[in-house]
């Protein structure tokens, strides 16, 4: 029997990957979360009977999944349903005059779709603002985004001046809204640009202009997913319950049953106590809570995000 007993609240795909990562290290683990069928931003809704995707749409960043299934002896070829790359990123529309705009995979057509939407001297604009999200998301690849705990003071040590000079270019402080304004005069280039501070639910005028290395994570590969994102949240959940975890839902619980949110658990068993209802799929979303679960009857949580609370 496993000496560790955890509790992962939340089955985002950080709450699946962690499970994933603890259950690979012989651990006890249960996810639980409050949802009837987990899922969050990446969940499908029925359009005239067909499947849509609800939240994100496809897939990048593939080496963050593939480093995680290859500690666990596996693959994304023998784990996830099939991955196809796309050579069109996104189709962007504009209503007022009917224009419309395609990125590609290779951005030098990018840049040429560009000079013919807007002008040439935006194509060269383009093709400099690859380069510079290309520097910023080198710089801050290691020091922040593969961090465990990043921190400010631990970041700017890791960076160094070279780092430093990259963020400083941006401008002190600078919004992503202002960086871009800065990039390109066309205000529809400014605003389809500026999509990328809605990825973490942030708007370009309060988000920091570091989101442009979106730019760069989108030239490194766009997949989709045959079945849509939630079967590869399916596919992770699938491989979780095969290494020994259990998932389940809180939505049948009783009202005075203890929240997920609570984590009052002295281990698996205390949470289960008050868990009814077994996943028979699973998705994910983009942010979890995680909770260890004691032996000492405490919650301990693990640098928990801002808002979320863990009661004893």
């Amino acid at each position: 029997m496993p000496e560790h007993r955890v509790v992962v609240v939340g089955a985002g795909i950080g709450g699946l990957c962690a499970a994933l990562r603890l259950a690979g290290q012989g651990m006890d683990v249960t996810v639980v979360d409050a949802a009837e069928r987990p899922g969050g931003k990446m969940r499908p809704l029925q359009v005239n009977g067909q499947p849509v995707d609800a939240g994100p749409t496809v897939f990048t960043m593939r080496w963050v999944l593939d480093e995680l299934l290859d500690e666990l002896g596996t693959s994304a070829e023998q784990a996830l349903p099939p991955l196809q790359p796309l050579s069109v990123l996104a189709r962007h529309a504009w209503r007022t005059d009917g224009s419309r705009l395609d990125l590609h995979a290779d951005r030098t057509r990018s840049a040429e779709a560009i000079a013919d939407f807007a002008s040439p001297a935006e194509g060269r604009r383009y093709l400099a603002f690859c380069d510079e999200a290309q520097r910023v998301y080198h710089q801050l690849e290691g020091p922040h985004i593969r961090s465990g705990r990043p921190s400010f003071v631990q970041m700017v040590a890791d960076l160094g001046p070279r780092g430093l000079a990259t963020l400083a270019g941006l401008g002190p402080l600078a919004t992503l809204s202002a960086t871009l304004s800065r990039r390109f005069t066309d205000p529809r280039l400014q605003q389809l640009f500026g999509r990328y501070a809605t990825y973490c639910g942030a708007a370009p005028g309060l988000a920091p202009a570091t989101l442009m290395l979106v730019a760069h994570v989108e030239q490194a590969g766009v997949w989709a997913v045959q079945g849509g994102m939630a079967a590869l949240a399916q596919s992770l959940a699938a491989l979780l319950q095969q290494r020994g975890a259990r998932c389940a839902s809180a939505r049948a619980a009783p009202r005075s049953s203890t929240p997920a949110a609570a984590c009052t658990a002295s281990g698996s068993t205390t949470a289960s106590a008050w868990l009814r209802t077994p996943w028979s799929s699973m998705a994910t979303s983009a942010r979890s809570v995680r909770c260890w679960a004691a032996r000492e009857r405490r919650c301990r949580p693990q640098r928990q995000p801002a808002g979320a609370r863990c009661r004893r």
